[in-house]
Order: structure tokens, then C-alpha cells, then sequence
């Protein structure tokens, strides 16, 4: 193909780090000379690899560019660069210089996709946080068209852009030069031909017989966003209980949804909330790495403990998880996000999450039924150590699991719809009175905020002070309890923590564990 040359033409795009969008411009140069392809701007090697895949991707197209020496930069120089989203750039902006892209269209349009060796455009992960960071910049967006089903998820916070899906180069370079109309390539066509179907969770929901003690205090849980622990020996109906609560806590709002969908999307993970706003629920098995509940990697990206924000983290067998692991876990439990360190900067994610575990109360399973367990004393103590007291420290409850009766087996009076009420009139009590704050439960209450919230009357604190003496508790598990307290004060529809409330948290943090 005859090409005309251009001194100069550039294209929009954007790296992530963490979530956070940079906007980045991929500028291309085309000399006469020998022929030479050299990119500069900071470049990982999976950028630097892209010049490898963007010549043989433009050739199979039936675009010829080989007489010329190409020199590619991306600024800022300042920013490494480490995502394969810029190949389609890259692509667009030689084929600029060649004269064959109308300048006017890609001034205003951010681009970004992975380019196959056939000229396919290949889905990038992070799609979500790209166009999100660049909405108000840019009123065209070309991406990947089997990204479009990512961004649905925001079809009203970009209802007057142009979200453009390409399934190849040459039909990319088709509608930058004006040749072919949008049709189903636009994110609206796209989500007329391919509407999104709610999903139902009606049949999914089921509770363990018998268990009122463990319901009652995942309820309490549920109701001021508070960490549990459940304790019982197999097959009680410690997973089934944690697995049924997800679906006892409200949906997600729309901003709630939109910062899923980023963390999902970066992760590379499914976006189920397109379907449904349920939140979410990770299932943990103890095995995990440290990498795949925290989240990392060479380019970091989401870990579990982030992909149960706004839900629960559920980890089994919790005990037999490293230390190191579950001493990680103490930070993001406070802080609600997580910070990874690499050489080229800090990467953060949200991780806002309510956790629940489940564990044995032995090695054998059946402690305290002597009939059954045959652990020593030494036994049982050294298996519950295997989660130190520090860790405990930041466990709200523990729910007490045993046998389940013969009479209970078959018969269930569990009203989930008045469950759903009483989590909800809690939630609603707490968002009116935290509505000035920069929280939402009551879990989140500061040291500080503690007197101004959780009023307590006379007799529960001096019933409080006791078990603070008696138990030995840490100032952190004295703070729990009222936080805790308060949200059972909630469920009853009382203004001020009693003594009723305080010994009901106390049978929750039982001596045995906490």
C-alpha cells in the first residue's frame, strides 16, 4: 500500500495503577531510511513486546508499513508503562502517520485494546477504571469489543459518549476514517441486542437446621457489619450459615456497583453484578497464597480480600491458615484497603469487607463432646492458638456451633423475610445516624465518635467494666463490645445500650477463644 507521510500523529490513551487512570499519548514519528522500529517513554517489556505484535497485526491486516524508520513514544516519560492495552494505540497512531486515519476523529477518542496476530482486538483487564478516569476528557472511546459487556455497567454514567466496540484493526481503522458506520459496534446498540436479565437468588438461600444461638449472632453480624468467627465440629452448618447470610444483606446501590465493577475488571474477573446487585461473596479455602488473598503480583492486581468489598470474606478452616497470612490480613481489616509496594510506585485497592470464618474447635473435630473427642486439653488449646490473640482481637464474635438435635433435623422456622426487615430497619437507622460521616456501620465507629453514639445506661457499664476485669479484655475487644451492643440496641429499636445488650455481646466473646 502507497502511504502519504505525516510529520506527525499521535492517539489518547491510559495506563492503570491500582485503579487510577493515567492518561498517556502515544506519539508516532515515520522517517525514510532503513527500516527500524524503536519505542521510548518508560516501557515495560510487555509494552516493548508490543512492537513485535503491532508490525505483524497492521502486515496481516493488509497494511504495508515496512519502509520507514517508526519511532513510538509515550509521554509522560516520568510514568511506566506496564499494560498490553496500548498495542491498539500504537497501531492507530502509525497508521496515522501513514495518512490513513482522519486527525480530527482521533483527537477526541481514547483508544485501548491488545492486538492479535491476526489483527483481532484481544479484551484487556482494567477496562472499567480506563474509561471511568478518562470520561471526562474524551467524548469517543474505542475499546475491545468483548469488553463492551464490562461496560455496561456504565451505560448511565456515559449515556452521552460514544463507547465504540472493534473486533479487528481494519475495522478499527474503518470507522476512524469515517468509512463505516457505528451499528452494532456502539455500546448502546450493543446492549439492546444483548439486554442484561436480573438474576434470581430466591432458591439459593438456605439456612442450617436447628443453630437459633449461631443465627441470632450471624444476624447481629450482618445487621452493624461486624466479624465472626464460627466454631463447631463438621457438617453443623458453619459454611451453609456464612453462604446464606450473603443474601440477608441489602443490595448494592449504584456507586457500589460501579466501584465493584472496577475492582472485578481489573482483576479480570467476571462482572456477576451486571446480573444482580447481590454483594459479592469469596469463598476462601485456608490453601490460599498470600498473593491470592491479598492480591499482587509483578503488575499488581486485586486480591480476594478486595473482590469481597462491600461483602463478606468468608475463609474455612481459618485456623489453618499461615500466621503470616492472617497477621496480614490485621491491616486491611482496619484500614479497609490494601497498599501494595513495587519499585515503580504504590498500588492500592479497596477491601471494605466484613469477614467470616469458620473453624474446628479441635484437631478431631468434636470438642467439647468427651463422648466423642478424644483430644487432650493440650491438644484443643494448642489447635485454637493457632489464631493469636492479636487477630482474635479484631473478631467482633464467635458463634458457638453444635450436633444438630434429631427434632431439628427437617423442620426450618427460619422467617427470612423478617430477617431481611430487621437487617434493613438496622442498616437504615445506622445510614440516618452516621449520614455526616464518612462511614456507614456501626463496626466503624471510631475510639473517638464511641461516646457520642453508643450512650450506655449506668448499670451496663458497670457491667461492662467487670468482664473488662474479670476477662482481661484489651481496650481494642472493650470497644468491640460496645460497637457491638449498639447494633443489638438498634435491632431492638433502642436508643441507648443496656445491660441486656452488653451480657448479650459477652456470651459472643467467649473466654475459650476471645
Amino acid at each position: 500500500m502507497l502511504w502519504r507521510h505525516i510529520l506527525y500523529y499521535s492517539t489518547n490513551s491510559g495506563i492503570l495503577k491500582g485503579l487510577v487512570c493515567t492518561p498517556v499519548t502515544v506519539q508516532v514519528d515515520i522517517t525514510k531510511g532503513i527500516p527500524n522500529f524503536d519505542m521510548t517513554g518508560t516501557l515495560s517489556v510487555q509494552v516493548r513486546e508490543a512492537k513485535e505484535r503491532v508490525r505483524v497485526a497492521v502486515r496481516n491486516s493488509g497494511f504495508n508499513i515496512s519502509n520507514g524508520r517508526i519511532l513510538v513514544n509515550i509521554s509522560p516519560a516520568d510514568i511506566r508503562k506496564s499494560t498490553t492495552g496500548l498495542d491498539l494505540p500504537i497501531a492507530l497512531a502509525i497508521l496515522g502517520t501513514c495518512g490513513i486515519i482522519n486527525n480530527d476523529m482521533s483527537a477526541g477518542t481514547f483508544v485501548a485494546g491488545e492486538l492479535g496476530l491476526e489483527g483481532n482486538i484481544v479484551p484487556i483487564q482494567g477496562i472499567v477504571s480506563l474509561i471511568l478516569g478518562a470520561l471526562d476528557k474524551f467524548k469517543r472511546f474505542i475499546v475491545p469489543y468483548d469488553n463492551l459487556s464490562d461496560l455496561s455497567i456504565l451505560k448511565d454514567l456515559a449515556s452521552d459518549k460514544e463507547i465504540i466496540g472493534v473486533r479487528n484493526l481494519r475495522e478499527c481503522v474503518e470507522i476512524m476514517s469515517g468509512r463505516k458506520k457505528l451499528g452494532t459496534c456502539e455500546l448502546k446498540a450493543y446492549l439492546c441486542e444483548h439486554p442484561v436479565i436480573p438474576m434470581s437468588d430466591s432458591d439459593e438461600m438456605f439456612f442450617p437446621y436447628g443453630q437459633e444461638i449461631a443465627k441470632r449472632a450471624t444476624l447481629i453480624a450482618i445487621s452493624g457489619h461486624h466479624n465472626i468467627i464460627y466454631v463447631g465440629p463438621p457438617g453443623v452448618g458453619k459454611s451453609l450459615l456464612a453462604k446464606a447470610a450473603a443474601y440477608l444483606l441489602p443490595k448494592l446501590d449504584d456507586s457500589e456497583v460501579v466501584e465493584l465493577a472496577r475492582i472485578y475488571s481489573a482483576a479480570g474477573k467476571e462482572l456477576y453484578m451486571n446480573h444482580s446487585n447481590r454483594r459479592p461473596f469469596r469463598n476462601v479455602n485456608c490453601k490460599a497464597t498470600l498473593q491470592t488473598l491479598l492480591g499482587g503480583g509483578r503488575y499488581p492486581v486485586p486480591g480476594e480480600i478486595s473482590l469481597a468489598h462491600y461483602g463478606i470474606l468468608f475463609l474455612d478452616e481459618i485456623n489453618h491458615l499461615p500466621t503470616g497470612t492472617l497477621n496480614a490480613l490485621k491491616i486491611p481489616l482496619e484500614d479497609k484497603k490494601i497498599t501494595i509496594r513495587r519499585l515503580d510506585g504504590m498500588y492500592t485497592f479497596p477491601s471494605n469487607f466484613m469477614l467470616m470464618g469458620a473453624m474446628n474447635p479441635c484437631p478431631c473435630g468434636f470438642y467439647p463432646d468427651k463422648s466423642r473427642c478424644h483430644c487432650t486439653d493440650h491438644d484443643v488449646s494448642e489447635y485454637q492458638k493457632r489464631i493469636d490473640s492479636s487477630f482474635y482481637d479484631r473478631i467482633d464474635m464467635i458463634a458457638w456451633m453444635t450436633r444438630v438435635e434429631k427434632k431439628d433435623i427437617g423442620q426450618s422456622n427460619d422467617d427470612i423475610s423478617a430477617m431481611k426487615t430487621i437487617v434493613s430497619k438496622a442498616h437504615k437507622i445506622q445510614s440516618e445516624r452516621f449520614s455526616n460521616e464518612s462511614f456507614s456501620y456501626n463496626s466503624e465507629i471510631s475510639d473517638a465518635l464511641l461516646d457520642r453514639y453508643c450512650p450506655l445506661t449506668p448499670k451496663a457499664k458497670d457491667m461492662l467494666g467487670r468482664a473488662y476485669d474479670r476477662l482481661g479484655l484489651s481496650l481494642r475487644s472493650y470497644n468491640k463490645i460496645i460497637r457491638c451492643a449498639r447494633t443489638i440496641a438498634d435491632m431492638a429499636g433502642s436508643d441507648i445500650i443496656s445491660e441486656e445488650h452488653i451480657i448479650e455481646v459477652l456470651n459472643y466473646r467467649n473466654q475459650r477463644l476471645l
